[in-house]
């Protein structure tokens, strides 16, 4: 039974939800059908859903409500249909809950509590508390997509409200234009009445087309219903403004016309209504009838407009004051009426002229009478009257058509009177004037104001008429005007501020009256009582020296003030305070004291200066005593700065214990001087406020310079011990030998004194104990015997270089017998033994194979080609190495192996083709031969005739150059000038390898070379020092442009290379040098001078210095040679005709090519192309030599070329490499990232300009510095950028920092040196670059723009 009643309940629950789900689908779908389109056929007919008023709110038009409001209160509706499901409860829920009756009080203990149904023991439950099927409506698939449709119903009417709203902007200028202006700017254009009336015709027009606008509108299939009645009002509103405003216009303009009327009616009605007694009557009338007549064709040309204007107004509705109704009415009629009174007037003038013209006639006898007596007779007082009448008599005379009387000597008289009165009136406001002046406090004159009135005065003057010129009156005005202007320049320069007491004291003298000018009641006049003019240049002299004394004293004053603020600036020093003047701001203030004291000696030599003479000579004093005293200070500090690093805390210190106490005083003073000047820190009074510091400073200059002296005595005798000190700078040598203690510091010096010993190897537990030295690449030769690192640093330095020396020898014995070792093996050898050795071992092999093919030549005729294949497999071989991978330094061991045996293969080839079949022949001899002497147990190399012992310097695994004709002549000239105890001077343009000739030939040799590079800031002195070290230590020194020294320094220098290859030649132990030292003489040492003459700022060597040397022309190295040799190096096996094909490419694209800036097909540009040869054929091991070639070739440099040398290089390079057709090196990681980043910055994928991103990601793998060149918005920026970005997706992040060398200067780009401390700071070049080196990102510096 339970089982069936569950059933039950279920399939109710079903139906329940089931209509559920009907009912509310069916509540939204009739608003769905409605809204989206549904029968649309009688949509129209039913009721609307919504209704929105259209409304104006200036200036848009739109409805009330809005469509967002209407969608709200639709969502609004929605949801509140489906929240009615929350309030239908699921069935089979209980829907009452019973009470619980509490058991009897006195219930026995344990009575059992039970639940009792009862009347009144039921609740019913709320529905929102049961079970519903919310959830299960609202989340069903077609309930879903009703809600999204109704959601979105009412936005979708948008565009349809929108476009009706859009109807109503052809009404826009009612709303929009500014009335007030619009209608101002028409009524200023003076429009007639008919103008008036089409514009308002115009509103009504509007008017009508408002009215027939639909009253209602519907959108959304019929669903909103817009109202357009409360816009229709508001447009209403609008338009009857307009409407207004032109009528209240029309009003206006017509109204003024209208009064004017009303008054010229008025005005002449009451003059012609005025009785006539007199003439004067007569004329006034006949005047009024003149004037209505003159004026009655206007008038009635504007009656009718006015009427017109009137009758306007009131048909329009425009609403206008009664009176101006009234006015309108009874204008025309006022006007008739004036008119009839005039002809009435004038009839009655025709009826009396008679009587008036009788009387007229007798008026002027009786007039002409009494003018002439008058005039015999003058009395001011009656000459107003007779002017009166004669005025009257005239215009009656004029009026009735008489003959006017002529009274001219009263017209005269009445000229005569108005031009008294002009000049009576002036000179009445020029006394009152300049007497005002006079009362003018002296400290209140205006002088401008004054300069100003007495100019109005003498324009006035000037404008008078000239009959009044040649009056006294007139004479006497101008004179006190004139006067009084001539004053007043000296009164201006009186007035002037500069004025002091002494000046007065000086005018009083010379002008002989007293100047009380402290007077509170000092007057103007005061001053103008003094005879001024007599004295105007004296006066003036005095009033200018007055204002040059003023610009003296504030220059003065500006030069005390600026000294009074200047105050040093210190820097720390170390850990012991600020005890360093910075070397930037005393540079600035001497540079200021240098100002100061230029600007003090042009007032010292003005003529004005006299009151201030003494001041200026004190502080001329005062600032020149500091200059001094501060180019002291600055030379003691550096010097103090320089010992203090030697004498405090070091080794020397304990070793000079006297120059230690002197310079222990002499740095108490400094710490005097230095406390003293924090606590006096302003410039001047530091520096002469007392004698302190003048007479310290010359005293502690004095006692540096005698520690100076003992401390260069101290280094020369550790140089003569160990001479390869006198190659090392003194600071560096002073930090060498003040670490002498602990001999672990010597690593960071070794590579000064070494040619390629960076670091030596300790013993692990003897801390002192040398057991090996290691070269940069990371070669180590064990020491045959160790070397204890105690005691003087010279002395184990010097014992270090010996079993150095002595150990690499061992080596190369036993290298020796290693290759005359019957079982013999090349690549076991080469792998066995240091670099430097294999090389050796190669050559002497070489030397002694083909000796012995020469020696067999005659008797063996094959021997000499068997050996030559023997020679050419051992190329071969070592080429083969060099395409394995290899690390770094295995690499530049091979690749020196092969650069050296090409030129032996070579050099064996010619003397085989050339048949050469004696080692006695020349061509042998003058080759580079090495031997190893079993009996004297040393390494021979012959050149020619010369023999050189090998030095055995340590050279570590370094490249070699590659060694051509030109080559073999300069070591054949440098042989031959050291055999006779000379020098050798290889001389030439740059570029043509002189430096590295000789440096090469050092390498050969196994000697320590030291190249210096000249400058005419060398001395004979340093000169001396090197000839010193080169000839005790045997190195060779190469002195690199020479002939850049100065031709005093270079006749020195000739007498102390004079003495020591003098000393050479004679085979002395020792020698007495220039500066009187004995010096030991080791006779391998070798001195050689390159030079380029003819260079700009060169100097030609003096004679003396010419014949102690060889000179060897060098001139362009022959290309093709490096390139083969280069490319046998990187494993070419086919180098000789690549490096053909090479050489010809690029000497075509200098003859052929445009002429660039940026073009370079030298050696810089091979080298590079050369380094990538090899990483490509390592790379592409299946390409051939030419493919690969050709490819790197077209790729190195395509980039680089404008657009018209491009299709030659093309076609050049095709025609070398023919049949060859390169597909194009692809990058595809790099390509796709260079796409996505084009993409994200909105560019154009552009494949010329995506060809040159490739072509600088290629560029920047072989070169350290690259330039974009190209026109304004070629997209170079760009470029870089978006490599950047590129290869940093691609594992190689990159960081740009973008400067302006122009805005910035050298020091602050690269660094600078501060004079006052030595101290190096870098500049931002350096530093970025330095701060980025140790990370993984790579930093890319933008200069731009560089040009």
């Amino acid at each position: 039974m339970l089982e069936t009643e569950t059933v039950h309940v279920t399939n109710a629950g079903c139906i329940s939800l089931t209509v559920l789900f009907s009912t509310t689908r069916s509540s939204y779908g009739k608003g769905t059908f409605s809204l989206s389109g549904a029968f649309a056929a009688n949509a129209y007919n039913k009721a609307p859903f919504f209704k929105a008023a259209i409304t104006l709110v200036i200036p848009h038009v739109v409805i009330h409500p809005t469509l967002d409001d209407i969608q709200q209160a639709l969502n609004r509706a929605t949801q509140t249909v489906l929240d009615v499901n929350r309030s239908v409860a699921q069935w089979g829920q209980k829907r009452f809950k019973l009470m619980e009756i509490n058991p009897h009080e006195d219930a026995a203990p344990g009575h059992i509590r039970r639940t009792v149904r009862a009347t009144g023991s039921k609740e019913e439950i709320p529905a929102s508390k049961l079970k519903n099927n919310y959830k299960s409506v609202s989340e069903h698939k077609d309930i879903t997509k009703l809600l999204m449709v109704l959601t979105s119903v009412i936005s979708s009417t948008k565009a349809e409200v929108m476009t009706y709203l859009d109807t109503f902007t052809q009404f826009h200028s009612v709303w929009d234009e500014d009335k007030e202006k619009a209608v101002a700017d028409f009524v200023a254009s003076d429009p007639i009445l008919s103008e008036f009336k089409a514009e308002i015709l115009k509103y009504q027009d509007t008017e009508e087309e408002v009215e027939n606008i639909e009253t209602t509108f519907r959108v959304g299939h019929g669903a909103i219903e817009m109202f357009s009645e409360p816009f229709k009002l508001a447009l209403r509103v609008e338009i009857k403004a307009w409407k207004l405003l032109f009528g209240h216009s029309i009003n206006n303009k017509y109204k003024q016309r209208m009064d004017e009327i009303t008054q010229f009616v008025s005005d002449y009605s009451k003059r012609l209504g005025r009785q006539i007694n007199d003439l004067e009557d007569v004329r006034n009338a006949m005047a009024a009838l003149e004037d209505i007549r003159q004026n009655e064709i206007r008038i009635d040309m504007i009656l009718e407009p006015i009427e017109e204007a009137y009758g306007m107004l009131n048909k329009f509705e425009v609403s206008v004051a009664r009176e101006e109704v009234d006015g309108v009415d009874t204008l025309r009629y006022s006007f008739e009426k004036l008119l009839a009174q005039a002809g009435q007037v004038q009839s009655h003038l025709v009826k009396i002229q008679p009587n008036f013209k009788a009387d007229l006639l007798e008026r002027v006898v009786v007039f002409h009478d009494d003018s002439t007596h008058y005039m015999g007779d003058y009395d001011e007082s009656r000459f107003d009257e007779l002017w009166r009448k004669y005025t009257t008599y005239s215009g009656g005379e004029q009026l009735f058509g008489l003959t006017v009387t002529e009274y001219p000597e009263l017209a005269r008289t009445k000229k005569e009177l108005g031009l008294l009165q002009k000049l009576y009136g002036l000179y009445n406001a020029v006394i009152d004037g300049v007497n005002g002046y006079y009362d003018i406090l002296w400290i209140e004159v205006d002088i401008e104001k004054i300069n100003n009135e007495l100019l109005d005065f003498q324009n006035r003057c000037r404008k008078l008429p000239k009959a009044l010129k040649e009056w006294q009156a007139f004479n006497e005005l101008k004179k006190k005007i004139d006067d009084f202007n001539e004053c007043c320049p000296l009164l201006e320069l009186m007035a002037n501020k500069a004025m002091k007491d002494r000046h007065w004291d000086r005018l009083a003298a010379v002008t002989g009256h007293k100047f009380d000018v402290e007077s509170e009641n000092f007057l103007l006049r005061n001053i103008m009582e003094a005879p001024l003019l007599q004295n105007k240049e004296d006066i003036e002299d005095i009033c200018i020296s007055a204002v040059k004394e003023k610009d003296i004293e504030a220059k003065l004053s500006q030069v005390v003030a600026e000294w009074k603020s200047q105050v040093f600036s210190f820097a720390g020093f170390k850990n012991r305070g600020e005890f360093l003047l910075k070397g930037g701001e005393t540079t600035e203030i001497i540079s200021l004291l240098e100002d100061s004291l230029m600007v003090l000696g042009s007032l010292l030599s003005n003529r004005y200066n006299a009151p201030f003479k003494k001041d200026i000579q004190g502080w001329v004093q005062k600032l020149s005593n500091t200059s001094d005293i501060i180019e002291n200070w600055m030379i003691v500090q550096n010097l103090w700065v320089y010992l203090e690093a030697v004498f405090v805390g070091g080794d020397i210190a304990k070793q000079l214990p006297q120059e230690a106490k002197r310079f222990a005083n002499i740095d108490k003073s400094w710490v005097k001087i230095m406390t003293r000047a924090h606590e006096t820190p302003n410039v001047v009074i530091c520096c002469v406020g007392d004698d302190t510091l003048g007479q310290l400073l010359p005293h502690l200059l004095e006692q540096l310079e005698l520690c100076q002296k003992s401390l260069t005595g101290y280094l020369e005798k550790k140089r003569l011990v160990f001479p390869r000190f006198f190659f090392v700078s003194d600071p560096a040598l002073l930090e060498i030998l003040g670490q002498a203690s602990d001999s672990h510091t010597i690593q960071a010096h070794l590579l000064n004194v070494f040619d390629n010993v960076k670091n030596v190897a300790f013993h692990e537990k003897d801390y002192d104990r040398i057991l090996a030295i290691i070269s940069s690449e990371g070669e180590t030769v064990q020491l045959e015997t160790a070397v204890m690192a105690k005691g003087n640093v010279e002395l184990w330095l010097g014992e270090l270089l010996n079993q150095a020396m002595n150990s690499l020898h061992a080596v190369t014995r036993d290298a020796y017998h290693a290759i005359n070792d019957g079982g013999f093996n090349l690549m076991n050898f080469l792998g066995q033994f240091a670099s430097q050795v294999g090389l050796l071992g190669i050559q002497m092999i070489w030397t002694r194979d083909a000796e012995e093919a020469l020696k067999n030549a005659r008797s063996d005729r094959k021997v000499m080609a068997a050996t030559n294949q023997k020679f050419l497999n051992l190329l071969n071989t070592l080429i083969d190495v060099t395409t394995q991978e290899l690390t770094k330094m295995e690499r530049t061991k091979f690749e020196t192996f092969v650069t050296i045996h090409v030129h032996q293969r070579d050099i064996f080839d010619d003397l085989v083709k050339m048949h050469i079949r004696s080692v006695t022949d020349f061509e042998w001899l003058k080759q580079s031969r090495f031997y190893f002497k079993e009996d004297i147990d040393d390494c021979i190399i012959s050149i020619t005739d010369v023999d050189f012992s090998y030095q055995n310097e340590f050279l570590g695994c370094t490249d070699r150059l590659v060694i051509t004709p030109l080559t073999d002549r300069c070591y054949i000239t440098l042989a031959q000038a050291l055999g006779m105890s000379m020098g050798g001077a290889p001389a030439g343009p740059a570029g043509t390898g002189k430096t590295e000739t000789t440096k090469d030939m050092g390498k050969a040799l196994g000697k320590y070379v030291v190249v210096f590079n000249c400058s005419d800031q060398m001395d004979f002195r340093g000169l001396g020092r090197i000839y010193k070290g080169l000839a005790q230590s045997g190195s060779w020194g190469c002195f690199d442009e020479f002939n850049r020294i100065e031709l005093p320094v270079l006749s020195v220098a000739a007498q102390q290379i004079y003495i020591v290859l003098t000393a050479k030649k004679d085979r002395k132990k020792q020698f007495v040098f220039s500066d009187g030292d004995v010096v030991q003489l080791n006779p391998e040492f070798g001195i050689f001078l390159t030079m380029n003459p003819g260079y700009a700022g060169r100097q030609e060597l003096p004679e003396n210095l010419k014949v102690q040397f060889r000179t060897v022309a060098m001139m362009v190295p022959d290309r093709q040679i490096i390139m083969r040799v280069k490319l046998a190096s990187c494993g070419f096996i086919e180098n000789v005709l690549l490096a053909q094909k090479f050489f010809t490419l690029y000497k075509l694209c200098e003859e052929q090519l445009s002429k660039q800036v940026h073009y370079d097909f030298g050696l810089r540009n091979i080298l590079s192309v050369l380094r990538t040869l090899g990483a490509a054929k390592r790379a592409s091991p299946q390409d051939s030599e030419s493919t690969t070639v050709m490819r790197v070739l077209r790729d190195m440099n395509l980039s680089k070329l404008v657009d018209e040398d491009e299709p030659l290089f093309l076609s050049l390079i095709n025609d070398l490499f023919p049949g060859i057709v390169l597909d194009k090196a692809g990058y595809p990681e790099l390509e796709a990232m260079i796409q996505k980043h084009v993409e994200v910055a909105g560019l154009i994928y552009h494949p010329p300009w995506i060809l040159k991103l490739i072509q600088l990601y290629e560029t920047q793998r072989v070169r350290h510095g690259m330039m974009t060149l190209g026109p304004s918005g070629a997209g170079k920026t760009v470029c870089i950028n978006i490599l950047m970005k590129a290869m940093g997706d691609c594992g190689a992040p990159h960081r740009e920092m973008r400067m302006n060398p122009k805005a910035i200067t050298a020091p602050q780009m690269f660094g600078r040196l501060d004079v006052a401390t030595n101290d190096w700071t870098d500049g931002i070049f350096f530093h970025s670059m330095a701060k980025n080196s140790q990370g993984k990102e790579r930093l890319v510096i933008n200069c731009s723009p560089c040009f």
